[in-house]
């Protein structure tokens, strides 16, 4: 019966090693999913940013700049998802 044990508890931890390997894999790659995505919409929201200080540039105005404002304010959102992303 000991004999018994000892067998079916190695390949029970020998089944959860493997199991933990494959979910660590897949933990990273879910992660790093993540952060592409992440930068992705940073990229995006960067580039519409862009636009509307171009635009407050050329055509100053109070529209202009509300619209820059704004822009620059939706952007930090998407900008701070990519700072838990960033490695020391």
């Amino acid at each position: 019966m000991t004999r018994f044990l000892t067998t079916t508890t190695a390949i029970a931890l020998g089944m959860v090693g493997a199991a933990q390997a494959q979910t660590s894999t897949e933990v990273l790659d879910t992660y790093a999913n993540i952060a592409q995505a992440n930068y992705e919409d940073s990229l995006s929201v960067a580039r519409d940013l862009e636009t509307a200080i171009t635009a407050l540039i050329y055509a100053p105005s109070a529209e202009t700049r509300q619209a820059a404002r704004h822009t620059w304010l939706e952007s930090r959102v998407t900008y701070q998802q990519t700072e838990v992303s960033r490695c020391p």
